[in-house]
């Protein structure tokens, strides 16, 4: 740790023209400090706005920022870190899992209703860790039609998930069924299966659709049932 600090404080004498150059020094210093683990001392050096001004890591400081005030349960602050992340990198390597934590705080913290707006930008792409939060937002607040409407979307547009086999648990104790409701839901549970070559489970699923709904079917479903079979 001490080595770290002494480092940083080196690099800012050297280099206190370029904050480019004081941003990586102050970076691998908390990257230490994190290890060590100071999460006090790496908090502080990341709260600079010269990551984002003149680096290319932005996102990743904020990411070390969020974790290391996490660790120090300062969790309001690391909220804010994840947000602002983003929120400013919202194309980032780091985004996803910026909102992740997020959410997972304000679980953790009894403040569920905030939990599917903050997640919404993942749920819309139907990314099964963010609808699995949300549905067990929605339940901790009482809304079991819309976490029952979040368990489905998983269970039908995230198919080979790990989380699928949650929600298919969570369908049933809601008192609910995992048939599909309509063609598309069939369609597209039958069609992921498919694509990760899940070939007995797909030509099951095939079958269902073009037998639950059979004007829904295309010629696709008809073929890739075909296939399905040759190779189950």
């Amino acid at each position: 740790r001490g080595s770290a600090l002494a480092g940083f404080d080196r690099g800012v004498r050297q280099r206190s023209r370029w904050p480019r150059a004081m941003a990586f020094a102050a970076l691998g210093a908390a990257d230490v400090l994190s290890a060590d683990p100071h999460h006090a001392g790496a908090a502080a050096l990341l709260d600079s706005r010269n990551f984002a001004d003149y680096t290319t890591i932005g996102d990743y400081a904020l990411w070390m920022r969020g974790n290391a005030l996490e660790q120090l349960n300062r969790r309001v602050e690391a909220r804010a870190a994840y947000e602002k992340l983003a929120r400013d990198f919202p194309n980032g390597l780091r985004a996803r899992d910026a909102l992740l934590r997020d959410a997972q705080i304000l679980l953790q913290d009894g403040q569920a209703s905030a939990v599917p707006l903050m997640l919404k930008p993942l749920v819309e792409n139907n990314d099964a860790t963010a609808l699995l939060a949300a549905a067990k937002a929605y339940e901790q607040t009482g809304d079991s039609t819309r976490a029952l409407a979040n368990y489905r979307r998983i269970y039908f547009y995230s198919t080979t998930s790990s989380e699928a086999a949650d929600a298919a648990s969570a369908i049933s104790r809601l008192g609910s069924s995992t048939a599909p409701a309509n063609g598309e839901e069939a369609n597209r549970r039958a069609m992921e299966l498919f694509s990760k070559q899940r070939w007995a489970e797909a030509y099951d699923a095939l079958t269902d659709a073009l037998t639950r709904f059979p004007a829904a079917a295309n010629r696709d479903i008809r073929v890739f049932r075909v296939d399905a079979a040759a190779n189950a």
